[in-house]
């Protein structure tokens, strides 16, 4: 059979599929998906989520920056909580499980205990800022936070310090090595297909090296699991293909 006879049978019988379900064409009901758990309880539009990486604990955010803690075995809610004037949209749990940071279009980043739902740290970004992305890796280790304005903030959120970068004012993109001690980020150079790289030590917010790839497009960033290289993508000057390009987080050698 050819091609376009296969092609044809496909179409009829997805045809006579929506057509006549009773001749046993479709699916089973057994076989299609079941929905697990609905929750409900949010008033306003939910614009974010995050599944904790223990037990059955969910955590989602509103349009009015109200945070609720669920069990999305059973559908209970276990806390709900005001975070905010404005909407969350980025949550993130800690490796164990125990913590979740929630931020959004406001200023405020925080992070709250999940089984209490006590606030245990909190941080305001500039007026008129909010979160376009951040992460957080616990309560030991520091948030990144990239704001709206194109500045990075380096949070220690447990000794309440942080750091601020905002070079040029545009858009960064960023990712933290998992050893919790580099931070690689880029902004595009003005007036230029340049993307300048730089490597930042988190403690001191000092740069380890900066240097210059000819990317057009925003590149994106990710670090081996040993923190030792880091991998950068995106479509380099003149090229029609776009590009991996893996370089020693120590050197920046290809």
């Amino acid at each position: 059979m050819d091609s376009h006879s296969r092609i044809q049978e496909l179409l009829l019988l997805i045809t006579m599929t929506v057509l006549f379900p009773s001749l046993g064409l479709a699916r089973e009901a057994s076989e299609i998906p079941k929905v697990i758990t609905t929750l409900t309880g949010h008033e306003e539009t939910i614009l974010g989520l995050a599944f904790s990486p223990r037990d059955t604990i969910l955590v989602s955010g509103d349009h009015k920056g109200h945070v609720f803690i669920w069990d999305w075995k059973t559908g209970k809610t276990q806390q709900r909580l005001k975070l905010s004037e404005k909407g969350i949209t980025h949550i993130s749990f800690s490796p164990d499980g125990q913590h979740f940071a929630a931020a959004g279009n406001g200023p405020e980043v925080n992070i709250n205990h999940v089984d209490s739902g006590k606030k245990v740290a909190h941080h305001e970004l500039g007026s008129g800022s909010g979160t376009s992305s951040f992460v957080f890796g616990g309560i030991e280790s520091p948030v990144l936070i990239l704001d709206n304005r194109g500045s990075l903030t380096i949070w220690d959120c447990k000794e309440d310090n942080s750091v601020v970068w905002d070079k040029h004012r545009l858009r960064p993109v960023a990712a933290l090595a998992p050893n919790g001690k580099t931070i690689v980020t880029a902004w595009p150079v003005q007036r230029s297909d340049n993307t300048e790289v730089l490597l930042l030590d988190i403690e001191n917010g000092h740069s380890l090296m900066v240097f210059s790839r000819g990317v057009s497009h925003w590149p994106a960033y990710q670090f081996s699991m040993d923190s030792t290289r880091f991998a950068l993508w995106g479509r380099e000057r003149g090229k029609k293909q776009p590009s991996i390009r893996i370089l020693n987080a120590k050197t920046g050698i290809v």
